[in-house]
């Protein structure tokens, strides 16, 4: 792992916002890759670069039930980490919670702008040269290919040994133990048998998942200062915090018995959103290069100095789930409010995906207005069925933006967050 190459910019970039906005120390947070196979539209983006990264400031707890549940909301405060320590004050059961950190939305409490921000600086700064990307694409490959057929292979002896288990009337073996499964592997191995030392102390290295140093823009110092005493005004806040809120308003549902666009009214709705977005982040329209594709699919352009920089990608869908009927009653605030009552956002789509979509026009929006002009460009691509099959989204935006900028074209693609990122302090 280089300096310069996509996961140390993406980790280190994680590690300086945390330390900027939450508070604690970076040499206590650690950033590990997880692997995820499939969903979200990133599917339909395999030809447009091999470095495909998904994230989000997400804080894990059994409080978090998933984004698509009754009362989804999003939490806006200056600490992730006390989200879920002050839940318990609301009257609420667990079941109908579906509460995130405020740092996966706008920078708000200091994070998810922030992020944004700090990413597309840091990433500026990388090399223009492609080959560190095409040697990466090339091992990458390979090892995915291997991967891949160890994976069928464990799981045809998985599956083998599984059946024949039931059959001779025994428990199948790796996924039943007679011992208590709280002090057991699912193979029954002990935990004490492993071979593992406690955690690392925080000037040890590790040679299994390097540590990046955080990583905080340099030549725009100045630039990132003036940008983090603008998100600590109220005011600001609160322009975020109404454009945000907006957006939920809009029920942009889909649906999987949709019909293609122009053959089903259900897509109308994509108009208002559009007017909205148009309209709350008008500088972001004036400023970079639009275009529509399949009607509702949104391609950002920000053109970079350096024409030789491969561009970076960053992706986020329009649509969410749609709301039961049903469950409207459930709801301690309408599911399309919009909702802010102080601490909480209130609405589906606060959390999946509006947050990044707010969140990255609200990004481009605040650089553009402070003059921030990227070395490298940098393009944004919305869908708007991720919800449902991605077909007449991600599943038009993907050939067009391989037909422009080419095969393997993008740096790397930067998509909403995976099922769980994990960020725990260390003592």
């Amino acid at each position: 792992m280089g300096e310069h190459d996509p996961y140390h910019v993406l980790a280190g970039t994680i590690k300086s916002t945390i330390e900027t906005a939450e508070g604690y120390n970076a040499s206590g947070v650690v950033v590990a890759p997880l692997l995820q196979l499939g969903n979200t539209d990133t599917r339909y983006y395999w030809n447009l670069t091999r470095n495909i990264v998904r994230y989000k400031h997400l804080r894990d707890t059994d409080r978090f039930n998933g984004a698509h549940t009754v009362n989804e909301a999003n939490r806006l405060s200056p600490l992730g980490e006390s989200t879920f320590h002050d839940i318990d004050n609301y009257d609420l059961t667990s079941s109908t919670r579906d509460l995130v950190s405020s740092e996966d939305t706008l920078e708000l409490a200091l994070g998810g702008v922030t992020f944004f921000e700090r990413l597309l600086q840091r990433l500026t700064s990388m090399p223009s040269t492609p080959a560190w990307f095409a040697n990466q694409r090339r091992e990458r490959n390979l090892i995915w290919r291997r991967t891949l057929v160890a994976a069928f292979l464990l799981s045809l002896c998985l599956v083998g040994s599984t059946l024949h288990a039931l059959v001779a009337g025994r428990r199948p073996p790796l996924l039943f133990s007679s011992q208590p499964s709280a002090t057991r592997l699912p193979s029954g191995l002990s935990q004490t048998d492993l071979n593992v030392d406690g955690p690392l102390l925080s000037d040890e290295a590790s040679s299994a998942c390097p540590q990046p140093k955080p990583l905080v823009p340099s030549r725009l110092r100045a630039l990132d200062e003036q940008l983090q005493e603008l998100f600590a005004n109220e005011t600001y806040r609160l322009e975020a915090y109404k454009a945000f809120g907006g957006a939920i308003k809009i029920p942009t549902e889909s649906y999987e018995d949709l019909l293609p666009v122009g053959e089903d009214h259900r897509w109308d709705i994509f108009d208002e959103l559009h007017e909205y977005l148009e309209k709350t982040f008008a500088r972001v329209y004036e400023g970079l290069n639009v275009t529509k594709v399949n009607t509702y699919g949104i391609v950002l352009h920000w053109q970079g100095s350096d024409e030789a920089a491969l561009p970076v990608l960053m992706t986020a869908h329009q649509d969410v789930v749609p709301v039961d009927p049903a469950t409207y009653g459930e709801w301690v605030h309408p599911p399309y409010s919009g909702y802010y009552d102080g601490t909480w956002i209130w609405g589906r789509g606060s959390c999946d995906d509006k947050s990044d979509l707010v969140a990255s026009l609200q990004a481009v929006k605040t650089l553009l207005e402070l003059g921030f002009q990227p070395r490298r460009t940098f393009v944004w691509a919305f869908g708007f069925d991720e919800e449902s099959a991605g077909t007449q989204g991600a599943g038009h935006l993907s050939p067009y933006l391989e037909r422009r900028y080419g095969t393997n074209g993008f740096a790397l693609l930067l998509d909403e967050g995976g099922e769980r990122v994990l960020l725990h302090r260390i003592y």
